[in-house]
């Protein structure tokens, strides 16, 4: 049995520039301290996405065109065996180039569909690759796991990064020997990077082989860069 392991995904909703707290003046009116506030969590994954391409070959472009959507078609029809209906799966891109023989003339062309899965069940995930597989997808792109409320979590990791941010601009201003005034302006760093079990393999395994897909955890995390005043 094959065994493709995902102990730990790092989904970065918002990642931190890593500035160094310090005390400087604004505008010459008001004393402030600048700091960044961070705040992270662990959360089991809920969705997957998977990319996958088919590829058609033919004489002409309008063979190689049709070869693909038909491969494209029975990828769709395997995936209504795990429940998965057309309507989970969006098409990324599409691309038609000529094959060349040994002597430079073009020979035929290829065309390549690539398209999406979104997988709810994550315990489907080794299922719908071994369908796809079964059905003739060419090519496996990335299996992202995700989150589907990542929203609801940015704006909850936020509101701590902020806090932290509030906690150490408290202790540099005692540190200082001051007080802690209002907050003067705050901003959210934000970003993307979804964490990758694997890519780009080629869907190739044997007939009594099973894909099973170990997941872990993915790490949520946001930083905040906050200037409060002095007093």
């Amino acid at each position: 049995m094959k065994l493709l392991k995902n102990i730990c995904l790092a989904l970065v909703l918002c990642c931190s520039l890593g500035w160094a707290a310090a005390a400087g003046a604004y505008n010459g009116v008001l004393e402030d301290v600048h700091v960044t506030g961070t705040a992270s969590r662990e959360v089991n994954p809920d969705l997957a996405l998977l990319d996958f391409t088919v590829t058609g070959q033919g004489a002409d472009a309008g063979e190689a065109s049709s070869a693909a959507a038909q491969k494209a078609a029975a990828a769709k029809r395997a995936l209504l065996g795990c429940n998965i209906l057309e309507d989970a799966l969006e098409n990324i891109g599409y691309s038609l180039y000529p094959v060349y023989n040994d002597k430079g003339r073009v020979s035929g062309y290829k065309a390549d569909i690539s398209l999406r899965v979104k997988i709810d069940d994550l315990n489907k995930s080794g299922a719908v690759i071994d369908r796809l597989a079964a059905a003739g997808a060419d090519r496996l792109g990335n299996l992202q796991f995700t989150v589907k409320n990542k929203e609801v979590l940015q704006r909850q990791l936020a509101g701590e990064a902020v806090q932290n941010a509030r906690e150490q601009a408290w202790v540099l201003a005692a540190a200082g020997d001051r007080q802690l005034g209002r907050l003067l302006s705050v901003s959210l760093n934000s970003g993307g990077n979804y964490g990758q079990l694997y890519r780009n393999m080629a869907l190739t395994k044997s007939a009594d082989e099973a894909t099973v897909i170990e997941t872990g955890v993915i790490k949520v995390s946001a930083s905040v860069e906050a200037i409060f005043a002095l007093e």
